[in-house]
């Protein structure tokens, strides 16, 4: 063998090695996987509040409701879509494996409170309008048996088990409690109760609110941190990832700049709102500044999606094409480039907004497109090493 093909076939044996470095570790598996991800380990958070949960009537802004106790659970049938918490629209398996037991247990207090208030309010319903016992008692005794086994759930690390516990058990049981409320607000007419029941109930009401929102300022501000921490050990993955890429000779300026937009875009906000203690303004940073795809807004706030999973693995696919292609292009390569211009294009027409369906299955498509281009480039590149 001449030293002129020698220098070939080692030329492309250094290429798909440094092809394969560059591929390990990465999330891309056998040649390059893409790892699309998740923002959550969990949806987002209730936003439930005084103005959607339960309102007590009779109060000046109430006229139509005056006197007839009832005005409070005029939007009860809200609950019924607001309860859904840090536990019912939750996806399985997003939760960070070393730190499930955690994010279950911020899940488990956040519902915790709400299952408390609305025992309350059955309670106080109870204790109010005697008339309302038959179809309401046991319902508190039975949401006291749920919140202890969400209790036990929370301190585990089985997701599985405890969202199906949530949706199988807790919604249920939620929605026949309003669904009875309500019920019994149609007989309040003819229980007749006077303005001093009235008054009864508005009160306990603001009481039951009020420890509503004492329990949740601990628990959301549990939940803001949390979801601090699940995305710094994101971050934290893509920077060893973007290091060891660093150490093979390969620019890595635009992936550092996706985990350096990252922080400053997401970590930041959701650390200084977590820092207010504020529940409301958690909840909204909450829905308002994701790392990946997940926020709609929240509080008159516009999404700050940061659409980070498909901007780290845009970047790094295009640094290991720049560097295979800088020991000679092919047409595989110049497919792949057209493939990641359009994630591209459309990552910059999107911007902040949350992608549709079609933005991101597209978006994910070319990503895979490339990656697989990119490895037919490699094979090709060993396919001709091995012919000569």
């Amino acid at each position: 063998m001449n030293m002129g093909k020698l220098s070939v076939i080692s030329a492309v044996f250094i290429i798909a090695v440094l092809a394969a470095s560059l591929f390990a570790g990465q999330g891309f598996g056998k040649g390059i996987m893409l790892k699309q991800g998740s923002d959550d380990f969990n949806d987002q958070p209730d936003d439930s509040d005084n103005r959607g949960v339960m309102r007590v009537s009779g109060d000046s802004n109430n006229s139509s409701n005056s006197g007839k106790g009832r005005g409070w659970v005029d939007r009860m049938s809200t609950l019924n879509q607001r309860v859904k918490d840090f536990g019912l629209k939750i996806r399985q398996g997003l939760a960070v494996a070393s730190g499930k037991g955690k994010y279950l247990d911020v899940r488990g207090e956040h519902l915790a409170c709400r299952l408390d208030f609305t025992a309350a309010i059955v309670d106080d319903v109870i204790s109010a309008v005697p008339e309302a016992s038959g179809s309401l008692s046991g319902i508190s005794s039975e949401l006291a048996d749920d919140k202890s086994q969400l209790a036990a759930l929370s301190v585990g690390d089985d997701a599985v088990a405890f969202n199906s516990f949530v949706s199988g058990t807790i919604r249920p049981d939620m929605t026949e409690a309003i669904r009875l409320l309500a019920q019994e607000r149609r007989n309040y007419r003819d229980y007749g109760f006077d303005n001093e029941t009235t008054a009864q109930l508005r009160n306990s009401y603001q009481v039951a609110l009020q420890g509503m929102k004492d329990c949740e300022k601990g628990a959301v501000g549990s939940l803001g941190q949390s979801r601090i921490d699940h995305y710094n050990s994101i971050i934290a993955q893509w920077q060893s990832t973007t290091d060891s890429l660093a150490t093979k000779n390969v620019s890595v300026s635009a992936i550092q700049a996706v985990i350096d937009g990252a922080k400053t875009s997401v970590i930041i906000p959701l650390q200084n709102a977590v820092a207010t203690g504020d529940s409301e303004q958690i909840k909204s940073a909450l829905k308002t500044y994701c790392l990946g795809n997940g926020c709609e807004g929240g509080n008159g706030t516009s999404p700050q999606n940061y659409h980070g999973f498909a901007k780290i693995n845009l970047e790094r696919l295009q640094a290991i094409k720049n560097k295979l292609e800088s020991s000679g292009t092919s047409t595989y390569l110049s497919q792949a480039q057209g493939e990641l211009d359009l994630v591209r294009s459309t990552l910059s027409s999107v911007g902040s907004a949350k992608m549709d369906s079609s933005q991101e299955q597209s978006i994910w498509e070319n990503l895979r497109d490339a990656a697989r281009l990119i490895r037919d480039h490699i094979r090709s590149k060993a396919t001709a090493a091995g012919a000569s």
